[in-house]
């Protein structure tokens, strides 16, 4: 039993699927309506090469074998849609939706929505205290002062989160980051 990777297009979608050279066409179809959207009644099934047009999988015995036809890897299975009762692009025409449309003024005085949310627990650009860089500042100005009395060369530990995360190593750099954005090292 062979397993090939083929190509599934329609009007609508395309993807990639894995179908046994034993599979029947009829079984081929049933496998395809879930992807397509298409019933297994009403597909018509082309086989592709590189965009050239091989054979039609149509006209034949429906418990005929994919591996009775000339098909190998990375081809394509066109499905066509045969609904005489089916409207063409009636999915796909966005502009016969009417879509909901709501003023900025609506949409501040709602009180189920995320901006009220954000307004509530002063979240994003809600939050004072985030924006505060006179503590920063005033924190950096007592880094600088410690950093007065460190050397390049001494030795040092330092805390990275916890009581049993301490690292020890050599200073090699005293200064403000350009990494690590507003802190002094």
């Amino acid at each position: 039993m062979s397993i090939l990777n083929v190509y599934v297009t329609s009007e609508n979608n395309s993807t990639e699927l894995r179908l046994s050279k034993a599979s029947t066409i009829d079984n081929i179809k049933i496998k395809l309506e879930p992807i397509t959207g298409i019933s297994s009644s009403f597909q018509q099934l082309q086989l592709f090469h590189e965009g050239t047009f091989v054979t039609s999988l149509e006209g034949h015995a429906p418990e005929t074998m994919l591996g009775a036809f000339p098909i190998e890897n990375y081809w394509t299975i066109h499905v066509i849609d045969t609904n005489p009762s089916r409207v063409k692009g009636q999915f796909n025409d966005v502009s016969l939706v009417e879509k909901f449309e709501l003023a900025d003024e609506e949409y501040e005085k709602r009180t189920d929505s995320v901006l009220a949310f954000k307004k509530r627990n002063n979240l994003g650009r809600f939050n004072d205290n985030a924006s505060d860089t006179s503590s920063v500042a005033s924190q950096n100005r007592g880094f600088e002062e410690a950093a007065k009395n460190i050397k390049v060369g001494d030795r040092c530990e330092v805390d990275v989160g916890g009581a049993s995360l301490k690292r020890r190593g050599t200073v090699r750099f005293i200064g403000e980051s350009q990494v690590v954005a507003v802190v002094f090292f």
